[in-house]
């Protein structure tokens, strides 16, 4: 029962429609309000004929091992907080040098990339509901204005501090206060945004599609590389788990699968044994074999043997109860025996008289066997 309510529950959850989710990610595959599927699927556009590369290697990797380090193409990198660390700061700054054009966005640049551009950024407090507007200082093509107005929440970064002396100031909060910078280096330029929501879809399905043109027209027409390596690490969205993980329906079916082995393992995973026969126990059959033999002598009409054997047990009864051994016989074990038994010393004497004559004669009759039988009876009950 409680299998099939899983089973349609998992049913159930699989027609849902995916929630909103709200979490940035800033990824070329997300669809969500803070993803960047539709600028990635817009580069295209932006620069026709050019061949558009998404990278999961640290710069290092990308620019010394696999690139052609002749070749120079346009470095997007977008995420919540940029940290490169030393060898690839190195990398980077030096291609930007050669003639190399990249793009940081990030709402926090720290460690060695920070100190190396000598940046801090800052947030202001910004209440939720609140739009600012960001001015542009360079034309935007078919556009009268060079401002645009944003919620708050997605431009509450800013930078705080930066070099003035080689920097010049793209784009700016309605507190003029940095939001877009671009920074000359040797034969190159390196743009560093302090707003990554602003490459979203949230904006970019939102009419500010002519500002993000403005912004990508600073850049040559040459090959796109779009990161993603320092959003996830190594091919971090790959992972087969972590994607059933993401899809609640695939995630109500690994729960199901995981609670049916469960109750498998409950019900039927038990070691199962053969029921165990029940054992009548052994019947003593002693007296039927007495009866047997007994039937077999009585056949055969052989009274002198049982009368012998009879005799032989009737000895040893004497010497392990009256410790009277055979061929002992006199007047005064008679005499102690009866006195011990409470028998007449007749009874006793006519006893051994008949034993005696027994022995002697080859054949008896059966009533001498019955006479000899009751009279070692009445002997032992004495």
């Amino acid at each position: 029962m409680i299998l099939v309510i899983f089973t349609l529950l998992a049913i159930s959850e699989s027609y849902e429609p995916e929630p909103v989710r709200w979490i940035p990610t800033y990824s070329w595959q997300d669809k969500n309000p803070y993803g960047s599927y539709a600028l990635y699927e817009r580069l295209a556009d932006l620069f026709p004929q050019q061949s558009i590369q998404v990278s999961k290697q640290s710069f290092y990797e990308l620019y010394r091992i696999e690139n052609d380090e002749s070749a120079n193409f346009n470095y997007f990198v977008i995420n919540q907080t940029l940290n490169f660390n030393h060898i690839d700061v190195e990398n980077l700054l030096e291609y930007v040098e050669s003639g190399g054009n990249v793009l940081l966005a990030a709402e926090n640049f720290a460690g060695k990339l920070a100190d190396t551009l000598d940046l801090d950024n800052q947030y202001i407090s910004v209440n939720p509901k609140d739009s600012i507007n960001v001015s542009f200082n360079f034309p935007i093509v078919n556009l009268n204005k060079n401002y645009f107005r944003f919620d708050a929440v997605s431009f509450d970064s800013y930078f705080s501090k930066y070099d003035s002396s080689y920097t010049t100031v793209l784009a700016q909060n309605e507190k003029k206060q940095a939001v877009l910078l671009k920074r000359e280096l040797g034969k190159g330029n390196l743009f560093l945004s302090s707003t990554p929501k602003l490459f979203t879809n949230y904006h970019l399905l939102w009419g500010n599609q002519a500002m993000i043109r403005g912004v990508f027209a600073h850049f040559p027409q040459e090959k796109i590389v779009w990161d993603e390596y320092y959003k996830s690490g190594r091919g971090g969205e790959t992972s087969p788990f972590r994607f059933v993980l993401s899809r609640k329906s695939l995630k109500m079916a690994l729960y199901l699968a995981i609670f049916t082995m469960i109750l498998y393992v409950i019900f039927e995973g038990r070691r199962k044994q053969r029921i165990i026969p029940v054992l009548s126990p052994l019947t003593n059959r002693t007296l039927e074999f007495v009866e047997v033999i007994g039937r077999l002598y009585y056949q055969h009409q052989d009274h002198k043997n049982i009368a012998q054997k009879k005799i032989s047990h009737f000895w040893e009864y004497l010497r392990t109860h009256h410790y009277v051994r055979s061929g002992e016989i006199n007047e005064e074990i008679i005499d102690k025996l009866a006195a011990k038994t409470g028998m007449k010393k007749v009874e006793v004497q006519g006893l051994f008289r008949l034993i005696e004559s027994i022995q002697k004669n080859p054949r008896i009759a059966e009533a001498t066997l019955l006479e000899l039988n009751q009279k070692i009876a009445r002997f032992k009950k004495s």
